[in-house]
């Protein structure tokens, strides 16, 4: 990002101007992202794109990675409910070849244990 915000006091860390943040395999990238240290949670604005990878399960026969890549106005992700909702001109490209599209996506993850 070409400017980056951080707050001792709330936790809060607010990039601007081609915002990325990655973990992983999986990256996020708008035109600002705001991360709360405290919570986890994300939001994220103008021209959002999500890749995320897939859990190796779910993965195709070859075992190659595919992300699924979504894209939207805006986005915001609620660590607790592990709920990302995606809005706004929302596509979502699956790891098979499926987009779909509309104005509004949930995406719920797994609950998942922290180590």
């Amino acid at each position: 990002s070409s400017r980056l915000q951080y707050s001792r006091t709330t936790g809060l860390a607010v990039y601007q101007g081609a915002a990325y943040l990655r973990q992983g395999e999986s990256s996020l990238a708008g035109d600002r992202i705001e991360f709360d240290d405290r919570r986890s949670d994300v939001r994220a604005t103008g021209k959002v794109v999500s890749r995320l990878d897939l859990d190796p399960e779910d993965r195709p026969a070859s075992g190659a990675a595919q992300p699924v890549r979504i894209s939207a106005n805006a986005l915001v992700y609620t660590e607790s409910a592990r709920t990302g909702v995606y809005t706004g001109g929302v596509v979502f490209d699956g790891a098979t070849g499926e987009q779909l599209r509309g104005d509004r996506l949930t995406l719920q993850l797994e609950k998942t244990e922290r180590r």
